[in-house]
């Protein structure tokens, strides 16, 4: 990955951050704070074997999708990659 990528990556996330409710470890919770900034959060069940989520824009909403049934963690890894 370009250096300039990283750069604007690690200052998206920062952005996303600000206001955020953090402690030593980062966001509190994830999924409330992307609620709270606008996004649309749908969850559903697919089974472990299922697609893990994805992202899209859609009527100017930014909708994201993720798969219920996997890990919580992996689940919350999966809602931050696809936070635009």
């Amino acid at each position: 990955m370009l250096e300039s990528r990283r750069r604007d990556i690690r200052r998206k996330a920062e952005a996303f951050k600000e206001n955020c409710k953090t402690n030593i470890y980062g966001i509190i919770n994830l999924f409330e704070e992307c609620t709270r900034k606008g996004y649309k959060l749908i969850r559903y069940p697919l089974g472990e074997q299922g697609v893990l989520g994805f992202a899209l824009k859609r009527d100017g909403d930014y909708i994201i999708f993720t798969n219920s049934s996997i890990r919580l963690s992996r689940e919350t890894f999966t809602l931050a990659h696809e936070i635009g």
